[in-house]
């Protein structure tokens, strides 16, 4: 059962076995919308609404960490056909799950620049097979037995509401294709919601850390990033150059700083994580030029060199944060600069290449007027 809970009203094995032999993310998204929508309490559900939200649910994983949602899979086609509608910088920095769902949704009503056209199609493609398939523990072999896709379609779509079956939903077509939520299945999912979603969480990830190896903490990004507390990386640039005396400079240009920006080196985006060794001094207008483009590796010894500052410092007077160098970097807690160096270039070597296979625009430069 996956560790599901036990119901004497529904066979909750059948749920259990949705996710089996998954080769793309369609099932996982809708079955997704269709929790969000139990908990909800909605019964009868447009599949256009429900597709909607699948794609709002695939949203970040796709445009803003670049993961890969496998070869067969058309998620990351119909994510760049709806992108051309939106301010990609609204996107990025200010909208959640529900609030690219509703920008989807105006992009239907409206019709902006054939927007709901590009629209249509992608709900059309999505209902070919999604709505039906997911269903299929709910069914045998023999029940399909010398069917084609369509003639099993319309079975399930014709059986979904029998009661003897208690499928999770039953699928109609009236003035579109709706679903209407088993009222069994629906109690079911609201008293059982955070198992759910636990439990649907762990089978996304485990499809997409498949289609994505190299990729760092995909349990991450699954949404919009979090916000994250600098105060601890603040207060240590801040001791550093106190104590040291030393002026502070820009990483990229050498500029001296007046006030310190602390740049993610390797874009959040990409990492998903806050780790001390990544954060390096800057100007609020090259931290915003950069963005989440990874930089150049010509800036990679002089970044290496920075942190081995920054280490020694911990080391001797902050040992209590030097934890994440050592296990990090693979790094000993007595190593010189060069040593030091030379681990924390092969760190980051191979995600420079990871990076670039992931879609993420390489190379970027300081300019030289910044």
């Amino acid at each position: 059962m996956n560790n599901l809970p036990l119901s004497a009203k529904v066979e909750v094995g059948h749920l259990a076995r949705i996710f089996d032999d998954t080769a793309a993310s369609y099932k996982f998204l809708l079955f997704r919308s269709i929790l969000d929508a139990a908990v909800a309490g909605e019964e009868r559900i447009a599949f256009k609404d429900l597709a909607f939200k699948s794609i709002s649910w695939a949203w970040y994983a796709i445009h803003f960490y670049h993961l890969s949602f496998g070869k067969s899979d058309r998620m990351t086609r119909w994510v760049s056909s709806i992108d051309e509608f939106f301010n990609d910088r609204v996107l990025i920095s200010d909208m959640v799950y529900h609030k690219i769902n509703e920008a989807i949704s105006h992009i239907d009503q409206e019709d902006t620049l054939g927007g709901r056209k590009i629209l249509n199609h992608y709900v059309t493609e999505f209902s070919k097979m999604v709505p039906y398939r997911l269903l299929a523990p709910w069914f045998t072999r023999d029940d399909f037995k010398g069917l084609n896709d369509y003639q099993k379609n319309k079975k399930i779509m014709e059986c979904s509401g029998q009661i003897e079956r208690q499928c999770l939903y039953s699928i109609k077509k009236e003035d579109g294709l709706f679903l209407y939520l088993n009222p069994a299945w629906q109690k079911y999912l609201n008293e059982t919601q955070m198992i759910i979603k636990g439990w649907w969480k762990s089978h996304f990830i485990y499809y997409l850390q498949k289609n994505n190896p190299t990729v760092l903490s995909i349990v991450t990004k699954l949404e919009p990033p979090v916000e994250r507390n600098m105060g601890d990386v603040k207060k240590l640039f801040r001791d550093y150059y106190k104590f040291t005396g030393e002026i502070p400079r820009c990483i990229y240009s050498n500029n001296h700083l007046d006030i310190i920006h602390h740049d993610h080196f390797f874009p959040w985006s990409f990492l998903g994580s806050d780790p001390l060794y990544n954060f390096v001094p800057t100007t609020n207008n090259i931290n915003s030029s950069k963005s989440n483009l990874i930089p150049s590796e010509e800036y990679l010894h002089r970044v290496a060199t920075f942190q081995f500052e920054i280490f020694d410092f911990i080391r001797k007077h902050k040992p209590k944060m030097i934890e994440p160098f050592l296990n990090d970097l693979r790094v000993e807690e007595g190593i010189g600069e060069t040593g030091f160096v030379v681990n924390y270039r092969e760190f980051y070597k191979p995600l420079f290449i990871t990076a670039r296979n992931q879609g993420f625009e390489t190379g970027w430069m300081c300019e030289k007027n910044n």
